[in-house]
């Protein structure tokens, strides 16, 4: 069919998007700015239009119509309408096929990075394989550029486009309508349990003397390494983004360290950054007091010995202060060329990362790597959200629908479910907010945008192809997760999910069922490997599943519940209700394991960068415990294994002692009992002046800053004698008798050869005279 601009479209494709539910802004219309939504539906289409104007709208509240071009329809289609999955809406117009079969033109596809091709293709080679001695170096991977491998995997794709599934192709389960049997996709590793990935030679470096394990050493053998090699260690890379943003600061911001010195030589080195770690974990475990508090010399209830032995304040807060993962200021620099000012390599973000990750892709993108190259797959994982609490204003805040959250950002994530290494964090992803541009699009297998398709797509790269089963929430699972998820990326999915995300219609028999009697409900496509449950816990548990088949275990082979406050006793269940239950709270409980010991601080003089990379450090901590555990069951079972918090207290002391110590003098510690004879006198530590920063006069005995006792005074007194910058001051003055028995004053004063005289006041003087 041809129009009369020329243009050749299907016609039996344009005639199904009749009835399309539409949402048009007003500046949509000539000679309008506003940006209220308007609801319509587009009521026919007429191909004699001129300029591709095909699709007649008209408003609910207008009973006038509107000619619309199809690119304005496919922004404006309300894509919350119930029965939109119903519409085919590709990127472009059909083109009429003249008598040929019609191909969907393929849909918009975000390009990935080539480093997530290239880091998928490495993994996969070394799946179920030791590491070798020197584990941090990469695979060569020239026998297969990126180039190659994106063509290959382009004509191999899966173009199909999956929608929500419709009513009338589900079925009732139960009486004379059996249930068909559905096989799961067969898993092809070589352990259905996940494994260490580690090395003899690598264990007996993680070892001590005596043939203990080291926590300290598991937990840097699961930092992630830099560069084109991977050849950069973990603090080094901090340290030199560090080193790079101080010298940035002080051109641009006039910033002007207390401890280091750049021009000079004096710079952030990588020991240093493992000390700030250190310390950075040892306020976290005294609960955070503030940084004056932590170097107190007055209040042993606030100091933090350690940390005050480990390194000074002004050391602390300069690398507190330049904390950043990320060279992104070159837009702020002009023409200024990066090597004639720093000189550590830039590190600039990837061109196509997405805005929130600018300042923390390359710590969540090195984490990720290093922790799945530390394991063997097996053949279950667990996916879930956590929240990392924060009052910053930042589009991560803003949450979608149906789970808003205005507080704090989410952090999606996969670990492990079953064996030694369950909790095992293998992939986080922070989420951007609903403004998020990895996945505000359409995936190539939807007919709309489904951000958490393209989230799954995404972080399960490395998972795809080889029949894993995962667990998953409502907030990620539904028809078409399920059918991409087994038909496109090979997997087992199995999730709690929402009816309205469902073809079922289980609305009404949901309304009758009574919570708390465990008398199932189930369903299951006619065609497809779906099927879809309903059991009546404490509230009504919905499950979908792409690879169960629809069956009710008996009470012995159920689950365990506490049915009238009695003792928990087993119940009937679905099966795939059985495996969700016994698979997904252990995610849950790894996130708690971590939360105890969140590095995010109390400041708001950063962005979110800090903290959430702070967060992954967090990760780390519980996967390296998760690791200890596994190897030390497995290789020293006779020996003692720490807990949580004894590994965490020993690798504060370790980062804190590592290098050439950073003190020039020994810091003033305060005495641990307080001189209670006035409120506020302490007795010990550095005198505060009255008018110094915090303090506040009310009266003579009433400010912070109090004299300091005789004893401390004569301490002083000798100091200022000896002191060569003081010698032109004078001292305080001393009363004294004349010959006459006269009382005069006199101050006692050190000339410059050192030697102390007396000299007489004026009101000596005028006694003498008289």
């Amino acid at each position: 069919m041809t129009g009369s601009t020329n243009i050749s479209v299907d016609r039996e494709w344009a005639m199904t998007l009749k009835g399309l539910r539409m949402k048009v802004e007003d500046r949509w219309w000539d000679g309008y700015t506003g940006t209220t939504l308007r609801p319509g539906k587009i009521v026919n289409v007429d191909f004699n239009n001129d300029n591709a104007k095909f699709f007649i709208l008209q408003l609910d509240d207008d009973e006038f119509t509107y000619e619309m071009r199809y690119d304005a329809g496919l922004k404006y289609a309300d894509e919350e309408d119930e029965n939109f999955y119903k519409f085919h809406l590709p990127e472009g117009l059909l083109e009429d096929p003249e008598g040929e079969e019609v191909v969907a033109p393929p849909q918009r596809r975000v390009r990935r990075r080539e480093q997530t091709s290239n880091h998928r293709r490495t993994n996969r080679t070394i799946l179920n394989n030791d590491l070798s001695a020197d584990d941090t170096s990469t695979d060569d991977t020239s026998e297969n550029p990126a180039s190659s491998s994106d063509e290959e995997s382009d004509a191999e794709q899966n173009d199909t486009i999956y929608t929500r599934t419709d009513p009338s192709e589900w079925k009732r389960i139960g009486g004379r309508s059996r249930a068909r049997t559905i096989e799961p996709i067969p898993f092809t590793g070589d352990n259905t349990i996940f494994t260490v990935n580690i090395s003899d030679d690598k264990l007996n470096n993680l070892k001590d003397s005596s043939g203990d394990i080291r926590f300290e050493k598991v937990f840097e053998w699961l930092l992630p390494t830099f560069g084109a090699n991977d050849d950069v260690p973990f603090f080094e890379f901090i340290a030199a983004r560090m080193r790079n943003y101080m010298l940035h600061i002080q051109r641009n911001k006039d910033f002007k360290p207390k401890y280091y010195d750049p021009p000079n030589g004096h710079t952030i080195q990588h020991n240093d950054v493992a000390r700030f770690y250190g310390c950075h974990l040892a306020r976290m475990l005294k609960g955070f007091p503030s940084i004056e508090e932590t170097w107190s010399t007055r209040e042993s209830l606030d100091a933090v010995g350690a940390v005050k032995e480990s390194m000074p304040k002004d050391a602390y807060i300069d690398m507190y202060r330049c904390m950043h993962f990320s060279d992104d200021w070159d837009e702020e620099d002009g023409e200024v060329p990066w090597e004639g000012v720093y000189e550590d390599e830039k590190y600039e973000p990837s061109p196509l990362v997405e805005r929130h990750r600018r300042k923390f892709e390359h710590i969540e993108d090195g984490f990720n790597r290093r922790w799945k190259k530390c394991v063997n797959f097996g053949r279950w994982i667990t996916a879930d959200e956590s929240r990392v609490a924060g009052w910053y204003k930042s589009g991560i805040t803003i949450g979608p629908e149906p789970k808003p959250i205005r507080t704090g950002a989410t952090i999606h994530s996969i670990c492990v479910t079953h064996g030694d290494l369950a909790t095992f964090k293998l992939h986080c992803r922070v989420y951007g907010g609903k403004h998020d541009e990895g996945l505000n699009h359409r995936h190539h297998n939807t007919a709309n945008t489904q951000k958490w398709v393209n989230l799954n797509d995404e972080m399960l790269e490395d998972f795809k192809g080889y029949g894993i089963c995962m667990t998953m929430d409502s907030a990620y699972m539904g028809d078409i997760m399920g059918q991409i998820g087994r038909e496109v990326w090979e997997m087992n999915f199995v999730g709690t999910c929402q009816s309205d995300r469902t073809g079922a219609d289980v609305k009404e028999i949901m309304k009758s069922m009574k919570v708390g009697t465990y008398e199932s409900e189930m369903f299951q496509h006619i065609t497809k490997p779906l099927s879809y449950t309903m059991w009546p816990d404490n509230n009504i548990v919905k499950v979908l599943s792409n690879f169960h088949t629809p069956e009710i275990l008996v009470a012995a082979e159920g689950v365990l519940r506490r049915v009238r406050e009695q003792e928990q006793t087993q119940v009937s269940c679905p099966v795939q209700q059985k495996d969700y239950s016994e698979t997904f709270h252990l995610i849950d409980k790894g996130n708690g394991k971590e939360s105890k010991y969140d590095l995010g601080g109390q400041t708001k003089g950063h962005n979110w960068a800090p903290k959430l990379s702070m967060r992954y450090f967090n990760f780390g901590l519980g996967n390296a415990h998760t690791i200890y555990n596994t190897l030390a069951n497995n290789h020293t079972p006779d020996r003692r294994k720490m807990k949580m918090p004894e590994c965490v207290k020993i690798l504060s002391h370790s980062l804190m002692q590592r290098g050439p110590p950073m003190r020039l003098q020994n810091p003033e510690h305060p005495n641990h009992s307080r001189n209670l004879a006035n409120v506020f006198d302490y007795g010990t530590g550095r005198k505060i002046p009255t008018d110094a920063k915090g303090t506040v006069a009310q009266g003579s005995r009433g400010v912070v800053a109090v004299a300091a006792t005789k004893q401390r005074m004569r301490e002083l007194r000798n100091k200022q004698k000896k002191a060569p910058l003081r010698m032109h001051q004078s001292l305080a003055c001393e009363k004294k008798e004349d010959v006459h028995g006269n009382t005069v004053q006199g101050c006692r004063k050190v000339s410059q050869r050192g030697s102390a005289h007396s000299i007489p006041s004026c009101a000596a003087k005028n006694a003498v005279h008289t």
